[in-house]
């Protein structure tokens, strides 16, 4: 047995598949883990790095496989406000590669 998996504890300070809950004692819901949001920003990361020159519209394709699964998993959470952070957050990182594009083409035509 693996003794850092083994523990008892509050069910929202332990993690059980990628999901924790809530602390709340009347209603407790279904979140998902702070471990399991940082490896999806990680590899979120990767996805949208602007060191690599890949077509925006296959860059988008590898990104929509990747969230596609993640979301199928991860729809049983019941706390609405990290989708919304996410979409609103990889928004922006796509926002950055297009501006990082654009100041390219105004160096090449100068």
């Amino acid at each position: 047995m693996n003794q850092q998996k083994i523990g008892v504890d509050r069910p929202w300070k332990r993690k059980f598949l990628g999901f924790s809950f809530t602390s709340e004692k009347q209603s407790p819901k279904i979140r998902i883990h702070k471990e399991s949001i940082k490896r999806f920003k990680q590899r979120v990361r990767e996805l949208t790095s602007r060191k690599h020159s890949i077509d925006m519209e296959r860059r988008i394709e590898r990104l929509n496989r990747y969230l596609v699964g993640w979301l199928g998993y991860y729809q049983l959470a019941e706390t609405l406000t990290i989708f919304r952070d996410m979409d609103s957050w990889i928004r922006r990182r796509l926002r950055m590669i297009r501006w990082k594009e654009w100041k390219r083409t105004k160096k090449t035509q100068t």
